[in-house]
């Protein structure tokens, strides 16, 4: 086959048009089965300090991609050798072709749009860029087999992606679930009995806030109306937790407390609980 190919360096035995013939060849296949032989270019590498560096117009991927850097690239495309057809792959007179950014290419030098859209693309069109190697290096690669990438990977035009938008509650429904909003334990008597499951020390005890709307902002105050603990949220999650640590982090002491929950559009509640910590021993 013949394929397109970019050269970054000039010699002796680069072909000056720009097309080599590779024992490779990579086809489309369909769910009925149908193929399409697709335009493939490969990569060589010409940076000198590279032991594998061998830009001799030939593909001899060897046995370290990550030197001779000699890759595979399949285009989104049918399989032509008419270089007028592919000039994005080529290049013009005035431009060269450069497959790892594109580049330019003037409305003088060609009338279509889409071809001009993808010489500005980098990798142009490609659909895989891979990276095979020799079982040992030689100087003409003859690889046998087919490898096969599955399809579930390409994008297509053909692919279609279908979103569900959640519906936003009716305002009869946000007000439903405001009027649900509760605090649970209450009273907490120093343990909670949740602490278990949800991974917690006896001694790391916590209120939860339920019901809640997507976006929420508590206030705890003390009897007294003393600013206690501020929290907030504005995700999906339907509820709270409160580890009984004050604005100083400190934990706070047993007694009477209130929540002005605030729901925006909504209003505000208020709720009620106690607090009993446990008794704790101080060591002197």
């Amino acid at each position: 086959m013949r394929t397109a190919i970019r050269y970054p360096w000039k010699g002796k035995d680069n072909p000056d048009s720009g097309f080599v013939n590779i024992p490779v060849s990579a086809y489309s296949v369909d769910i009925n089965g149908n193929e399409t032989k697709l335009q493939m270019a490969f990569i060589e590498n010409g940076f000198p300090l590279d032991s594998l560096a061998k830009p001799d117009g030939k593909w001899n991927p060897g046995t370290n991609i990550s030197e001779s850097k000699e890759y595979l690239v399949v285009f989104n495309r049918p399989f032509t050798e008419d270089l007028s057809e592919i000039i994005e792959y080529t290049g013009t007179a005035r431009r060269v072709a450069d497959i790892a950014n594109g580049y330019l290419m003037y409305e003088s030098e060609v009338e279509s749009d889409s071809i001009r859209s993808i010489a500005r693309t980098p990798w142009f069109n490609a659909m895989y860029v891979v990276g095979l190697t020799t079982p040992f290096y030689q100087q003409d690669f003859n690889p046998t087999g087919v490898l096969t990438i599955k399809p579930s990977l390409v994008l297509t035009e053909n692919d279609k992606y279908y979103f569900k938008v959640k519906k936003e509650k009716t305002l009869d429904e946000r007000k439903e679930q405001f009027d649900r909003i509760n605090v649970y334990p209450n009273p907490l008597f120093g343990y909670n009995s949740s602490s278990n499951a949800f991974g917690f020390e006896n001694d790391e005890p916590f209120i939860t806030f339920s019901n809640l709307p997507e976006e929420v902002d508590i206030k705890i105050y003390s009897l007294s109306g003393n600013l206690i603990k501020s929290l907030s949220k504005s995700d999906l999650t339907a509820s709270l937790r409160w580890d009984l640590k004050n604005e100083s982090n400190m934990r706070i002491a047993s007694g009477m407390y209130i929540a002005i929950v605030n729901v925006p559009n909504i209003g505000q509640k208020i709720l009620k609980f106690a607090i009993v910590q446990p008794q704790k021993r101080v060591h002197y």
